[in-house]
């Protein structure tokens, strides 16, 4: 299950919904009930649901007593003070909407920059349903990397180096607003409300890298 290659701590990962152009917290999880946790979401919140790329402190929650009346998760803060785990950098990249270029068109690039070495393995992308998501995953196959302060910097600084090398390479078109650590995706099998389209999370490769070794390819 994707969710469980992102997602490899002790940590919560957290869930939202939109609705009206507004995000909704549906609560948290540990990661041992991400599997009924996302058949119970997307059962209720079939279209527009999300999870947080990274983990966040289990420990804390904001309302200890109501739980999400649909869910029921308990609430907690999604923010860098509550941030335990870094699961991977990402890019997130529009594709078709200025038909500039097609999705096809744009993972043909991608898969040629692969390949030549001009970017490192991707362990993951995610097939959003308007868009595109490529995934390098952190740490290793049993464990993320902890986010204490100078990784979440190291974090940080990578995330902006792979926008500024995929726009300055002219592989694709990087949503430069997508560079928080409390960034949250779409979740697998939800429907992307304007496309109609499904959400695909494809695994490509089992790949993991240190925070080091990431960031010397995107400097």
């Amino acid at each position: 299950m994707e969710l469980n290659k992102l997602h490899r701590h002790s940590s919560e990962c957290c869930f939202m919904n939109l609705s009206s152009d507004k995000m909704n917290d549906l609560g948290c999880c540990n990661i041992k009930e991400l599997s009924a946790t996302k058949k119970s979401i997307l059962t209720s919140y079939p279209s527009d649901s999300y999870v947080s790329i990274n983990g966040f402190d289990n420990s804390y929650s904001y309302d200890k007593i109501n739980l999400h009346k649909v869910t029921a998760l308990k609430y907690s803060k999604r923010n860098n003070n509550r941030l335990q785990y870094l699961n991977a950098n990402f890019v997130d990249i529009d594709v078709g909407r200025d038909k500039t270029s097609t999705l096809k068109e744009t993972l043909d690039k991608i898969e040629f920059a692969e390949f030549f070495g001009t970017i490192p393995p991707i362990s993951m992308r995610i097939l959003s349903g308007q868009g595109l998501w490529l995934f390098w995953f952190l740490g290793d196959e049993k464990q993320s990397i902890k986010a204490k302060l100078g990784n979440q910097r190291i974090w940080k600084n990578t995330q902006g180096g792979i926008i500024d090398f995929f726009q300055r390479r002219g592989i694709s078109e990087a949503d430069n607003q997508a560079k928080d650590a409390c960034r949250v995706c779409r979740i697998p099998g939800s429907i992307h409300s304007k496309s109609g389209k499904a959400v695909i999370w494809e695994s490509l490769k089992d790949t993991y890298y240190s925070l080091e070794e990431l960031s010397a390819w995107f400097k």
